[in-house]
């Protein structure tokens, strides 16, 4: 993902520390112009990050790993993490107010089911809503530039391993 013009982000496993021994789980920028890494923020957990977005303003960032987590983002330090709770793929929607995310805990149940559905966040009230139901593995997700519609990927229609379909929620 750009942060600007000179840099990315990017999720991974690094090597870190003045003899490259110690492996940091996290986000990290690369200046592309003197290719200088930087740790943008250590993940604390041991969990691998399993998707990332800015904020449409880029002054925050949300992070999965099997939780959701929010944290501002100043420079080149993401700061003030919090979790909001469970889930991967999540994506801001275009004014920056819900986050739209995959996960297969069931709001409703209280406990993880077996397929994975979409789901919104309205990042005020922190009220949750569940979009699809079904049995498939709905995930992959991408809100439509005018925020009223949300573009995903589930295997409905075929081999959930060799491939999947798309579908757009109103």
């Amino acid at each position: 993902t750009w942060i600007d013009e000179k840099r990315i982000l990017y999720d991974g496993i690094v090597q870190w520390g003045k003899d490259y021994k110690k492996h940091v789980i996290g986000l990290f920028s690369l200046d592309l112009q003197t290719n200088e890494v930087k740790k943008v923020y250590e993940h604390k957990l041991g969990e691998l990050i399993l998707g990332f977005d800015f904020s449409p303003h880029g002054n925050k960032v949300v992070i999965s790993d099997s939780h959701l987590w929010i944290g501002a983002l100043r420079g080149d330090q993401v700061v003030d993490m919090a979790e909001v709770g469970l889930g991967h793929h999540p994506r801001f929607s275009p004014d920056g107010k819900k986050i739209a995310y995959s996960s297969q805990y069931d709001h409703e149940k209280k406990k993880i089911s077996g397929s994975e559905e979409i789901f919104v966040m309205d990042l005020e009230t922190k009220e949750v809503t569940r979009l699809t139901h079904n049995e498939w593995r709905d995930k992959d997700l991408t809100w439509s530039p005018d925020g009223t519609k949300i573009l995903f990927c589930s295997p409905r229609l075929g081999d959930p391993v060799i491939g999947a379909d798309l579908y757009v929620i109103n």
